[in-house]
């Protein structure tokens, strides 16, 4: 087995597409301390401590200083893969629906893995059950 990136919907350049989530350290615009709190994030934003934060979370890293680290890159199988994706990356939506749509992407991939489906039957269960999650909302044939 082996990792492949998603296509882009018609094959256009650049021929590879990721999603990904997000998150942020922030000042509160009210906030009494905001030059200790910006201090605060330039430690943890050190070098050190953004592979640090990534190796310990998991993360992919978005830094090209720490994508090149020698730990990050032997921190987890695949994580050289998942990181050259990220320039092809867009934010993901932040719609209630999109975890269920996550979640039918694995479970149809786990259905051809397994031998349960075939690519054609695991696509047409995907669209069917996206369509169902979102209301047919999202779905449509070209």
């Amino acid at each position: 087995m082996a990792q492949a990136p998603f296509p882009t919907q018609h094959g256009q350049a650049p021929g590879k597409v990721s999603l990904s989530g997000g998150w942020a350290w922030s000042i509160p615009a009210k906030s009494t301390n905001a030059d200790l709190a910006w201090q605060f994030i330039e430690t943890l934003q050190s070098k050190r401590n953004a592979v640090e934060w990534d190796i310990r979370g998991a993360q992919i890293a978005v830094r090209d200083d720490v994508a090149a680290d020698a730990t990050y890159l032997k921190s987890m199988p695949g994580i050289e893969f998942f990181t050259s994706l990220v320039k092809y990356s867009h934010f993901r939506p932040a719609l209630p629906v999109y975890p269920r749509v996550s979640a039918a992407i694995g479970e149809q991939m786990e259905n051809v893995t397994t031998g349960d489906s075939s690519v054609a039957e695991a696509a047409r269960a995907y669209d069917k059950q996206v369509a169902s999650i979102t209301d047919g909302a999202v779905v449509s044939k070209p």
